[in-house]
């Protein structure tokens, strides 16, 4: 063998060892000595499902990510593990919706009714979605001069009509459904009845889950939960006299608290961590995702399965293209991996995870034609994250099943456009708009010009039309009739709980409850496969440029920017959406 494919098979074989050294290691000392907690971080943006953390990067110090699937996943082993006496969670600054803070919580209350010890340590504090997995835990710990933000929920849109105004441009919006509320941002300096109603319900159904969850993780009254909310937020000490929490410490006094020993905090060779590694009288604090791997060592022969649940993310905003970036679902790439999905003999059904608020409408429908395709060939059972509203929804319709948590935003099936008008401020600035045309409504889609009544009947036309194809695929999806789909229609939002008792949702529960309702659909074939989750093609450096040296940024963003109104403005802005948008979404 030459000497180059010499060094390359050891590498390769070095590289294979040093990724299964410490699982090997492991299982060898059987680590997991009686009294043991494992330990579980849980850090940044809280996904559903993620893939394992490239190799290279854990090479570069990256910390591995922890999704629900892979807590679940955790949390039913340690049920079933008589060595484990609980789990222990430490926030470091996650972020999640309510539906996904439901998941984390349902796993913590699984391993209570199993008898396991659930503590959660929050040692820079955490907010109001935070505290409520929290109150899951038979003890929660706070850092001494952490705050816990338990403050409740506000829905308070920025409406920018009077800086538009001021600005000289007006919005044109076009809206089907009374509760389509998106353009309202741009017409309105108030939030209109339909909009305030719809975020009356929302935040009732987050607030009463709250309350629920402190009145029974705290045993107290539900009178004085709501005391309790109005009272915050809550600086260390006061936490701890309110009852909020058990106790205040900081990460290295947890394992004192708990009588646990952590070798990661003991010196080489100490005789401790020696009698601890053999189950001595202290447990062993255990990495979560080490505790994974040794239970999944565990199960191997299942894992080498060939047939698998594949996991297809649609996370973010829809649009056309081929843009592939975080935070966004780009029609070709998505359609392509869908098509393949279909063709794939060892793919024995797909959950699509919606996670996404909308966006453009055509590309809602050609990723929903594929997704019928798709259903036709596989089982195919949606489960909707956080939010699956909108072009979410249609996505979602493709379905044979539809599964949410709760507190999952969903519906708002209408359609919005919004133009803008910016003559007013051209005119000021010397620009005037002249010309000739040939057919009545060849100026229509000139930007910014003011329509007149006709050409305003011939958008409301488009939006007639793409309203009536949104009914149609949700009515087909959903085995419903028209009127039975106008009627939870209008562009409403409901909670996945409202939107179970309306037909607009099967079943509750999280992404295991989708994986089930595949196995039952297909039947033997999906009975022992194994999950696998569709990792988005990478960015190619074409794409990148496309996407960020402006072809996405309209001319009224532009014209805007050089009147002044840019950097903080335009970006708070598009926090509440886009600022302007010609072409019909449904978001």
């Amino acid at each position: 063998m030459p000497f180059c494919m010499r060094l390359l098979a050891r590498a390769f074989t070095f590289l294979v060892a040093l990724a299964t050294a410490p699982v090997r290691s492991v299982v060898r000392r059987r680590a997991v000595p009686k009294g043991s907690m494992v330990h579980v971080k849980l850090q940044g943006k809280i996904v559903d499902i993620d893939g394992p953390l490239p190799f290279f990067a854990r090479f570069a110090g990256a910390a591995p990510r922890t999704s629900l699937h892979a807590l679940t996943r955790i949390g039913k082993a340690i049920a079933k593990d008589d060595r484990v006496r609980g789990l222990l969670v430490t926030f470091q600054d996650p972020s999640f919706g309510m539906a996904q803070a439901e998941g984390v919580r349902e796993v913590l209350e699984m391993l209570r009714k199993a008898g396991k010890e659930v503590v959660v340590h929050l040692p820079e504090g955490t907010g109001t979605a935070g505290y409520f997995v929290a109150t899951a835990a038979s003890k929660i710990f706070l850092g001494p001069m952490a705050s816990l933000a338990l403050v409740g929920f506000a829905a308070r849109p920025l409406y920018l009509k009077g800086l538009l105004d001021r600005a000289g441009v007006e919005a044109d919006v076009y809206a089907k459904g009374r509760f389509k509320s998106m353009g309202e941002l741009f017409v309105r300096d108030s939030m209109s009845d339909a909009q305030h109603e719809q975020m009356d319900a929302l935040l009732d159904g987050f607030y009463s889950s709250l309350v629920d969850g402190i009145a029974a993780g705290r045993t107290v009254e539900k009178e004085a939960a709501r005391a309790l909310i109005d009272e915050g937020p809550y600086f260390g000490a006061r936490a701890k006299s309110a009852g909020l929490v058990d106790d205040l410490c900081h990460e290295d006094e947890v394992t004192e608290r708990l009588g646990l020993f952590d070798p990661k905090r003991a010196a080489a060779g100490d005789e401790t961590k020696k009698t601890a590694l053999k189950g001595g009288e202290k447990g062993l604090l255990i990495d979560g995702h080490l505790y994974d791997a040794i239970t999944l060592a565990s199960e191997l022969p299942a894992l080498l399965s060939k047939k698998k649940i594949v996991v297809l993310p649609a996370r973010g905003s829809i649009v056309g293209g081929h843009r592939q970036q975080e935070g966004v679902v780009a029609d070709r790439p998505f359609i392509a991996t869908v098509q393949a999905l279909a063709k794939d003999p060892n793919v024995a059904g797909v959950v699509l995870l919606v996670d996404s608020g909308g966006g453009s409408a055509l590309a809602s429908d050609r990723m929903h034609h594929a997704l019928v395709a798709l259903g036709n060939a596989k089982p195919l059972v949606a489960y909707f994250s956080n939010v699956a509203a909108s072009g979410g929804y249609y996505l979602g319709a493709a379905a044979k099943k539809i599964v949410a948590r709760p507190r999952t935003i969903t519906g708002s099936i209408g359609v919005v456009a919004v133009r803008p008008v910016v003559d007013g401020v051209l005119g000021k600035l010397g620009v005037v708009r002249d010309g000739v045309v040939r057919g009545k409504n060849a100026g229509l889609l000139e930007a910014g010009r003011r329509l007149d009544e006709e050409e305003r009947s011939a958008v409301m036309r488009e939006l007639d039309g793409c309203y009536e194809g949104f009914l149609g695929v949700v009515g087909a999806g959903r085995g419903l009739t028209r009127e039975e789909v106008l009627h939870v229609a209008e562009g409403r939002v409901w909670t996945g709980e409202a939107a179970a008792s309306n037909g607009l949702v099967d079943r509750l529960g999280g992404l295991e409850t989708a994986i089930e309702e595949v196995r039952a659909l297909g039947g033997e074939a999906a009975k022992d496969a194994d999950i696998a989750l569709v990792s988005p093609p990478k960015p190619t450096l074409a794409n990148l440029l496309r996407a960020n040296l402006g072809a996405e940024m309209g001319w009224a963003e532009r014209a805007l920017t050089t009147l002044g109104i840019d950097g903080e403005t335009l970006a708070l802005a598009a926090e509440t959406g886009p600022l302007f948008v010609s072409p019909i979404r449904i978001e």
